[in-house]
């Protein structure tokens, strides 16, 4: 858990902790303009950065674990983190991330960022240790600023994720029979803890960790592209 070095202070730069509602906005504009400057198609909204940010739980909660970064009073970078015990029973892995503005890039905003995370999340720790290695975690997809700038920082790469798309449905099977005993039935909103449940319970024996409680449930269900209408679930 050693992390990058203190940066060299930026004059004018200020890193202060998330203000609430009236951040939202700031933030959203950064996050999707960083990925329109890095040509990924994904685009983030008010509504689900609220979502995200309205349903705070041990493991993240926005007003210790966000950060904002300004500049001459102008919102030009963020950076949070959150906790998960990974499965193996091995590690307590800080997972952190952040964004910066592409007008204010190279100018080591990303770096004072990265070393605040860095910072608050060693603070966590202290604050409860446990008998748990404590890391430090990170993504980025490949080729973006913040691989190179966590590859800077002494970060390794310890897996892969891959975006697959399939070009066309046109050829795809629609008359697979389910397996005796299982159906699909539409779903009730009154459903939605048990399959919640039923999901974290799924993927407990894959790699790494993640956050079970209520609140990470209400993020998820209360996300601008959260479609139950969409799910197929065997019962």
């Amino acid at each position: 858990m050693s992390g990058v070095a203190a940066p060299t202070p930026i004059p004018g730069l200020t890193i202060r902790p998330y203000a609430g509602e009236a951040d939202v906005p700031e933030l959203v504009r950064i996050v999707n303009a960083e990925n329109e400057a890095d040509g990924i198609t994904e685009r983030e909204t008010v509504a689900g950065m609220r979502a995200w940010l309205s349903n705070p739980s041990a493991q993240f909660d926005p007003a210790r674990d966000l950060a904002v970064a300004e500049l001459e009073g102008r919102s030009v970078g963020m950076a949070s983190q959150d906790w998960v015990d990974t499965r193996d029973g091995e590690m307590r892995d800080f997972r952190l991330w952040g964004a910066v503005d592409p007008e204010y890039r190279r100018r080591g905003i990303g770096t004072a960022l990265l070393a605040d995370n860095e910072r608050r999340a060693r603070a966590l720790w202290s604050s409860a240790p446990t008998g748990l290695r404590p890391v430090f975690g990170a993504f980025s997809a490949d080729g973006r600023p913040a691989a190179r700038l966590l590859d800077g920082a002494g970060y390794e790469v310890v897996r892969w994720f891959f975006d697959m798309v399939r070009p066309t449905l046109d050829d795809a099977p629609t008359d697979v029979p389910l397996p005796d005993g299982f159906e699909l039935r539409p779903v009730t909103a009154e459903q939605y803890p048990a399959i919640w449940k039923a999901n974290r319970e799924a993927f407990r024996d894959h790699w790494g960790g993640s956050d079970e409680s209520e609140a990470a449930m209400r993020r998820f269900l209360e996300a601008p592209d959260a479609d139950p209408s969409l799910w197929l679930i065997a019962w």
